[in-house]
């Protein structure tokens, strides 16, 4: 896809040169709407100034694409896949048979003398 980007990004730039080439080079014909020639030449040229300009914007995009698709090149896009979080056990809660949640610690085990208050299935 970037390459055809590049592509067309090339292909406008000598679009544009061309263009700018063929307003001063029929300067001779160059006539504004009232039939002024030296008005129609001045307005030949700053048409092919503004023309050589985009054409030279275009030729630094040119570049800077070329650029993201030489980085682009390098990377291997494999499956997407997501990896499952690292908690470690003393963070992760522990489900009980009751499907309500404990902590794990000192304190949370049975007959260690902690009061487990429940609400909604959840043991606080």
């Amino acid at each position: 896809m970037v390459g055809d980007l590049l592509g067309g990004l090339r292909s406008l730039e000598q679009v544009l040169d061309q263009l700018a080439f063929a307003h001063t080079s029929s300067e001779a014909i160059a006539r504004t709407d009232d039939g002024d020639h030296w008005a129609g030449v001045e307005e030949a040229h700053a048409a092919a100034l503004a023309l050589r300009r985009a054409s030279t914007l275009v030729a630094r995009a040119s570049l800077a694409l070329d650029r993201a698709s030489q980085h682009s090149s390098r990377i291997a896009w494999g499956p997407y896949v997501v990896a499952a979080p690292q908690v470690s056990e003393s963070l992760a809660p522990r489900v009980n048979p009751n499907d309500s949640f404990q902590r794990s610690g000192p304190f949370a085990f049975q007959g260690s003398g902690a009061k487990v208050h429940r609400r909604n299935g959840i043991s606080l």
